[in-house]
């Protein structure tokens, strides 16, 4: 009678051990995907996760280059980080902003619009070689 109970007592360990190690296993597998799942959308395919990747804008006008923070506003305020001085350029023109592991450009209902590659955009991806044309100036992506 007492192996019986012995048994009975080692089998309700053997299943709580058994069921303690599936718990484990998921939970290690959700672990692994849930981080996985981040990289992949940090990465966003290859691309960098960094805005200081050294991407910058350099004018078709005088070869100056102006480098891309995670956010660079682009106008004729003086507080923009890239300064226009032009009359065909709205105070605050444009935004270039590091989203989702991406350039993007957006136009701030500037009055004369934002080109990218002679192609008028409201909001759009920049990459690396895209001519931003804003009022009368150019700038070529590079980095």
């Amino acid at each position: 009678m007492c192996s019986n109970a012995n048994r009975a007592t080692t089998d309700k360990l053997r299943v709580i051990g058994l069921s303690l190690n599936l718990v484990f296993l998921g939970l290690l597998f959700a672990l692994v995907w849930t981080i996985s799942r981040l990289l992949i959308r940090e990465t966003e395919g290859g691309r960098s996760s960094n805005p200081s990747s050294g991407a910058r804008l350099v004018s078709q006008i005088d070869g100056v280059s102006h480098p891309l923070r995670a956010k660079t506003t682009l106008g004729r305020d003086p507080s923009s980080d890239v300064l226009l001085t032009d009359e065909f350029c709205s105070a605050q023109h444009a935004v270039i902003e590091w989203r989702g592991g991406r350039w993007m450009l957006t136009d701030l209902r500037s009055t004369n619009g934002t080109t990218v590659n002679a192609i008028s955009v409201h909001e759009t991806e920049v990459q690396k070689g895209d001519i931003i044309g804003l009022g009368r100036h150019d700038f070529t992506v590079e980095g």
